[in-house]
């Protein structure tokens, strides 16, 4: 699976564009910034979607 975020600078802040405009208006918009960020701790996960599902139908059973 290929990412969508890059981590493009200080703290755990990803940004997907590379270039300082986008740099700048993220910083404005902590809504989308927080979108960016969330996307790049799943990609952290290494998980695909259908993985994530497996896990949530095995997790679910137990609970049961």
């Amino acid at each position: 699976m290929n990412r969508l975020t890059d981590k493009r600078f200080a703290g755990d802040s990803y940004v997907s564009f590379s270039s300082p405009e986008w740099k700048r208006v993220l910083s404005h918009i902590p809504s989308l910034k927080d979108v960016y960020t969330r996307l790049a701790e799943y990609e952290n996960t290494g998980l695909t979607p259908d993985e994530i599902l497996t896990l949530k139908e095995q997790y679910d059973k137990k609970e049961k």
